[in-house]
């Protein structure tokens, strides 16, 4: 389990989120000020058996909710950055792990910047 506040640092400014729900296979935190709101979600699942193999896959998701907070008529903006770690149940930890710190090492200013331009 994670610790009952997460901090957030975007853009050089920290943000504490303070953890508003845990469930035991889900979590959820959250920070709201004057300007927007930071809302950060954790799940874990299985899914069901492979109907030819048999293997099951644990589930792991995060999503990081960035919401603007704006007068009227205006319309908040909302940003979304999630992530699903999809693994064999019962595969090595370490393994996955290292795969998954790869492609968050890809995810470089240059190469988001490249993918919110639509570059496939």
């Amino acid at each position: 389990m994670f610790a009952n506040t997460i901090t957030i640092t975007r853009n050089a400014v920290a943000f504490v989120l303070s953890r508003i729900r845990d469930d035991g296979y889900s979590s959820e935190y959250f920070f709201r000020d004057t300007t927007h709101e930071l809302r950060l979600t954790f799940r874990h699942s299985y899914d069901k058996a492979d109907s030819k193999t048999g293997v099951v896959m644990e589930r792991h998701y995060w999503s990081l909710q960035r919401t603007t907070i704006v007068a009227a008529p205006a319309q908040p903006v909302k940003e979304v950055l999630s992530g699903t770690i999809l693994t064999q149940k019962g595969a090595d930890p370490a393994s996955c792990q290292l795969t998954a710190m790869a492609g968050l090492a890809w995810a470089t200013s240059a190469n988001v910047t490249s993918l919110i331009g639509f570059e496939s």
